[in-house]
């Protein structure tokens, strides 16, 4: 009979002890549980942001972002022009509406391409030569504000266009830095609630960065997914 209580003892004292390292090694792991959250990248756009067509199987921005066990979702469309942001927006999934996803925009540069490149819209030395690219503006305007409207809880990251070298395009640099400027205007305004840009104007430099004497490289492509990953 005391060997029956000593035994209900020994496991009364061994059930307690183990409740106790329960409830202590919950305690320790929790905070490696509450609150982490993998960021999720949102590609909305033109080529800046889809450019697999112009490099090799594995290299484009995309797969570039998935080799480094980035969750991303890429609706961005080679020869997108702004307009056509609008329906990329709504293939969008709700449930990605979270604090944790990133929305980087690349738009505008297609349609300066279109206006003053193939349409070989003339400058002169008044603003008349901006007047289609702040019509080009507004609807960029809209498309941010429809993201936000879908997405309220993401954070937005805006990116310039950058400047070909070819001799072709030179002469329209003076249109891609005053688009970039209002680009910069309206992020830095606080009313806007823009998280972020990301001037490739300053990162794809090289003429190595360019396909197609436009488009990025893959090595361009590599420099643009790691500025996106510093996010």
């Amino acid at each position: 009979m005391n060997f029956f209580w000593l035994y209900v003892c020994i496991l009364s004292i061994f059930i307690i002890t183990m409740a106790y390292y329960n409830v202590s090694n919950e305690n320790w792991r929790e905070p490696f549980h509450h609150g982490t959250t993998s960021k999720t990248y949102i590609l909305l756009g033109d080529s800046i942001l889809q450019n697999d067509v112009y490099v090799s199987d594995g290299q484009s921005i995309q797969e570039h972002l998935l080799e480094r066990n980035k969750q991303v979702y890429s609706f961005a469309k080679d020869h997108s022009k702004v307009v056509d942001i609008f329906g990329q927006i709504g293939n969008i999934p709700m449930e990605l509406n979270s604090p944790h996803t990133y929305v980087f925009l690349s738009g505008g540069g297609n349609d300066i391409l279109f206006r003053y490149v193939e349409q070989s819209q003339k400058e002169d030395d008044n603003n008349s030569k901006y007047d289609d690219l702040y019509s080009i503006f507004e609807n960029y305007v809209k498309v941010v504000k429809s993201i936000q409207a879908r997405l309220p809880e993401a954070k937005m990251i805006l990116l310039d266009i950058y400047y070909p070298n070819n001799d072709t395009y030179k002469q329209y640099h003076s249109i891609i830095e005053k688009w970039n400027k209002m680009v910069y205007d309206f992020a830095h305004n606080p009313e806007n609630n823009v998280y972020d840009t990301i001037e490739i104007s300053k990162i794809l430099t090289q003429q190595s960065d360019f396909s197609n004497e436009i488009e990025p490289s893959e090595n361009g492509g590599e420099k643009i997914a790691t500025s996106i990953c510093r996010f």
